[in-house]
């Protein structure tokens, strides 16, 4: 890539963050659903040997994703009522990175996984406990990868200009259905 030597190529740091989402229930077990993630700034040292300057990376993203929601646990299993969840989709992340050089920014395009589980506490109100992950770009120049440890090599999209940044979220969520 066009990164230069001694530029970081990840960043590896654990955030707050947060997101603001909005859905539609299609049915009983398929909602589709658009989310605001904010997904914090994280500081790190980069440079060569001891000649080290501090820089950080801040991401936000918009993601679009369709829910499928498992039949309910037995009652006798978890109280109040719940479900397993599912999510796939695509979001549009922004990365800026700001180091002494200047700051560069870079929007790619993600995959939205993740599985949680929602607590129905009311007619309307419910909790959620679910694990989001937003993949590394699956658009931009390609980059080959380790796979295995090393026993193969895979072809991934990547950043020409900023780390190539992936965030998993770890969420505790209350919603309401209107």
């Amino acid at each position: 890539p066009d990164k230069n030597p001694g530029e970081a190529n990840s960043v590896e740091h654990w955030l707050f963050s947060g997101k603001v989402f909005g859905g539609y229930r299609l049915n009983e077990a398929l909602s589709l659903e658009v989310a605001y993630h904010h997904l914090g700034k994280a500081p790190y040292w980069e440079g060569f040997g001891t000649i080290l300057a501090k820089s950080q990376v801040r991401s936000w993203a918009i993601s679009s994703s369709l829910v499928y929601v498992f039949p309910a646990l037995p009652a006798w299993w978890i109280v109040p009522p719940s479900r397993v969840f599912v999510r796939g989709g695509l979001a549009y992340k922004n990365i800026l990175q700001e180091t002494i050089q200047g700051a560069f920014e870079e929007g790619t395009l993600s995959a939205v996984i993740g599985i949680g589980i929602e607590h129905q506490l009311t007619q309307r109100w419910f909790s959620r406990l679910e694990v989001e992950h937003l993949s590394v770009a699956i658009g931009g120049p390609v980059h080959s990868a380790p796979l295995l440890k090393g026993l193969l090599n895979v072809n991934i999209g990547g950043t020409s200009h900023v780390p190539n940044v992936m965030h998993t979220q770890l969420m505790l969520t209350l919603g309401y259905q209107l």
